[in-house]
């Protein structure tokens, strides 16, 4: 079931966080704890934890790897206990200077992982989940590139969205990305919202859209992903972005 294959995924990409967290110094957005979606590999990835050093997770095998290094776990044969012995044990291994900590600022819409607990998701279903990261991240880096806006593609952790966070005036502001199913909708679907003053735009006063819609119970728009393609996402973001510039 692919709900359960990306919860699962999701769970997984917390020893990402953790990583990020326990060799990098800590930002007050917990950036430090974000991830690149390398749609070459198909996997997330930290920072640079040191010396060139980078957690990987891969979505076509489900390894963890310490790039650049023989060191690599497939998440699925190994509990979250033999998970963790290993990375305390290779963190060190290959020359990073303090502990690897399991711990994330957080709190995670699932119950706590067990010492005993082993990871089931689908490889095929997860290829799924790469294709739609890939779509997202090209469909943004060519919206940031065609409206001359600035912003780093990351995966959050936290919620395990793909997103960009952009400034479109000295007052402006739109948060956009890829989101897994939640409350709003019950599949992987786009989301776009808006920001004045630091305050959420309300988006149900707002020109109708003809790709994706509004919601009145949450101040931004959302479009499913299935059948999509990129420039119906980009379109999605044109489209949002204009009715913030021009009726707020």
């Amino acid at each position: 079931m692919m709900k359960e294959s990306i919860k699962n995924i999701h769970l997984a990409a917390q020893y990402l966080s953790a990583a990020g967290k326990s060799f990098l110094p800590t930002k007050d957005d917990d950036s430090q704890s974000n991830l690149a979606w390398n749609e070459e590999r198909n996997s997330l990835e930290t920072r640079d934890l040191g010396s060139g050093s980078t957690l990987t997770l891969n979505f076509e095998t489900g390894n963890l790897t310490w790039d650049g290094t023989p060191e690599i776990i497939d998440v699925r044969k190994h509990t979250h206990q033999e998970i963790l012995m290993w990375l305390t044990a290779t963190s060190k291994k290959i020359g990073l200077a303090k502990p690897y900590v399991f711990s994330y600022s957080y709190e995670l819409d699932y119950p706590q992982i067990e010492p005993s607990y082993q990871y089931v998701f689908d490889l095929n279903e997860m290829k799924e989940v790469a294709a739609k990261f890939t779509l997202a991240q090209n469909a943004m880096s060519s919206f940031l590139k065609e409206n001359q806006l600035t912003s780093e593609i990351r995966v959050w952790p936290h919620h395990f969205d793909i997103g960009i966070y952009t400034k479109l005036s000295d007052a402006l502001f739109l948060g956009a990305g890829l989101a897994i199913p939640d409350s709003l909708e019950n599949e992987l679907y786009f989301y776009v919202a808006g920001y004045k003053d630091g305050s959420a735009i309300e988006a149900k006063n707002l020109p109708k859209l003809t790709v994706g819609s509004w919601h009145s119970d949450w101040n931004g728009g959302t479009l499913k992903s299935t059948g999509v393609a990129e420039e119906d996402v980009e379109s999605f973001l044109n489209q949002a972005k204009t009715a913030f510039k021009e009726n707020v």
